[in-house]
């Protein structure tokens, strides 16, 4: 795949991941106003930009460690055979990442987020104690503070995934293996899926549960009065 086609690919499920949100917000009553909506959909869009590349890192890694213990993409001493995946097939890992990111991940960046606000709360970091409120009006100094938090919450949920991947890499690699089985002697039809497919639904699947955590509870436009917190119902 050229380098100006992946490009174009990724490009392609950004603004699809987007339009999942234009269409969520859609069928919000009442809706958000489309500045708070905006702030609260950059978040998602930025740290996607920042997830995508930390997932190709992941598995570039992953692959090359794999290799230099002479185990293969399904985390065994490789053998190449007719129609099987080369020895540490960097699809196969990608495949794998993108999977556990939008399943455990998930758990865990809400789990993440939930003590982030528990601990601004606690030491009266208004910026941070209500997730989505950007005060009234909204401030892009606020959401400067919340972006900034997400950004390494994703790089902390990336760094255990990558723990994880690296201890179970066995039993991982043959899963991974098995879901790409079927595009087995197919490696255009894999590198479609992998590249495009699959983080299409992931994508979708993420951004619409993700927006749910990173808006205000509160009614749409309210916010701090005078730089100070509202006094709503928590986020969650």
């Amino acid at each position: 795949m050229s380098g100006t086609l992946a490009v174009l690919i990724q490009l392609l499920i950004a603004a699809l991941a987007m339009a999942v949100l234009v269409f969520k917000r859609h069928l919000e009553e009442p809706k958000r106003p489309w500045k708070i909506w905006a702030f609260d959909a950059s978040k998602q869009g930025i740290a996607a930009g920042l997830s995508h590349w930390l997932n190709l890192a992941v598995s570039l890694v992953l692959n090359s460690e794999l290799a230099k213990k002479g185990l293969g993409a399904a985390g065994a001493k490789s053998v190449t055979a007719p129609g099987s995946h080369p020895s540490g097939d960097p699809c196969v890992w990608y495949l794998i990442t993108y999977t556990l990111d939008s399943t455990v991940g998930v758990a865990y960046v809400y789990v993440l987020l939930r003590l982030l606000e528990s601990a601004a709360r606690l030491y009266g970091v208004e910026e941070l104690r209500r997730t989505g409120d950007y005060g009234n009006p909204p401030q892009s100094r606020i959401w400067a503070a919340q972006l900034g938090a997400w950004l390494w919450i994703v790089m902390l949920d990336k760094l255990v995934l990558a723990a994880i991947f690296l201890i179970f890499a066995s039993p991982l690699g043959a899963l991974g293996a098995w879901l790409a089985s079927p595009m087995a002697g197919n490696p255009k039809v894999e590198l479609v899926l992998v590249m495009m497919g699959i983080p299409l639904v992931c994508n979708a699947f993420v951004f619409w549960v993700q927006d749910g955590w990173l808006k205000s509870a509160s009614q749409p436009g309210a916010g701090r009065a005078g730089g100070k917190p509202s006094e709503t119902t928590s986020l969650l």
